[in-house]
């Protein structure tokens, strides 16, 4: 009984380990993900800004 305990443990904490591993590494993507989403935003904005001067500059 008790070697079933320890053995259910033992696996509950792998469960776990690999829960915590798998959080991690998805915290990580979402980071990696939102800087990404971000950095193009900000890339639209500023060739959007340019694209404007450009036909500003061509209108007179």
């Amino acid at each position: 009984m008790i070697c079933v305990l320890v053995t259910f443990i033992n696996f509950s904490l792998q469960q776990y380990n690999c829960l915590f591993f798998y959080g991690k590494w998805l915290q990580n993507f979402v980071l990696v993900l939102w800087v990404h989403i971000s950095f193009l935003n900000r890339l639209k904005q500023i060739i959007n800004f340019r694209f404007k001067v450009v036909v500003l500059a061509g209108c007179l």
